[in-house]
């Protein structure tokens, strides 16, 4: 998260919202904080008992709740620091380490290793426990970052005129062309919003419940 206490200002890091790149953003600001994490306000409240954080200015962005579940599935199986826990909770003792290899690429990866990691399918996933037994920071709902009074939401479908909005908040550049961070591999064979069967999207919706009550209170739809 960003966090200037001199300002009274933070922008937090929901994941897969485009948060490495926005971080990236303030490598030459001086900060309190400046970390590629994703702490929520009450995390914050915690570390800081002594600050009132309700004077202080938050932003956020915020994403398509089936759009960024796709976005963080293709992670979590294809980004080793991400994977490897994925890959031993479906596979067990047959899972292969792919610890050290590269992160968002396939280079150096054998054939047998990403044949392994798109045995689990889509209906694989939704259908085990695996959010509920891992907990994994990737998947929860974006409300734990958002539903406070002090922050602006910002809209990860339109990053490149909404990072202009923070960046004018914060008196920063944003370079052209802006950087694209920590990506991970993508496959034509990814599933996208526009090729699920809609019991599937309704099952990826239904984890999202919470988000979507958020966000129709707010006038959003997607």
């Amino acid at each position: 998260m960003i966090l200037d206490h001199s300002r009274k200002m933070g922008v937090f890091f929901v994941p897969k919202t485009g948060s490495a790149t926005v971080c990236s953003l303030f490598k030459d600001y001086s900060l309190d904080e400046n970390i590629h994490n994703h702490k929520d306000l009450s995390r914050v409240i915690r570390k800081n008992p002594d600050i009132d954080f309700s004077t202080y200015q938050f932003w956020a962005f915020y994403r398509d709740p089936v759009d960024r579940f796709l976005s963080a599935l293709v992670y979590q199986r294809r980004a080793p620091n991400f994977s490897t826990r994925f890959l031993h909770y479906f596979l067990g003792d047959q899972a292969l380490d792919i610890s050290c290899l590269a992160v968002n690429s396939y280079s150096g990866w054998s054939s047998d290793q990403q044949a392994m990691l798109e045995s689990v399918s889509l209906q694989d996933f939704l259908t085990s426990n695996f959010i509920t037994d891992a907990d994994p920071i990737l998947f929860k709902n974006q409300i734990d970052w958002l539903n406070y009074s002090n922050v602006t939401l910002l809209n990860y479908g339109n990053f490149a005129s909404e990072i202009q909005v923070l960046a004018t908040a914060w008196g920063i550049a944003v370079p052209d062309p802006l950087p694209n961070i920590n990506t991970s591999v993508k496959l034509p064979t990814d599933p996208t919003a526009a090729t699920l069967d809609p019991a599937t999207l309704q099952q990826i919706k239904d984890l999202y419940r919470a988000d979507y009550q958020f966000f129709a209170s707010k006038g959003i739809s997607f």
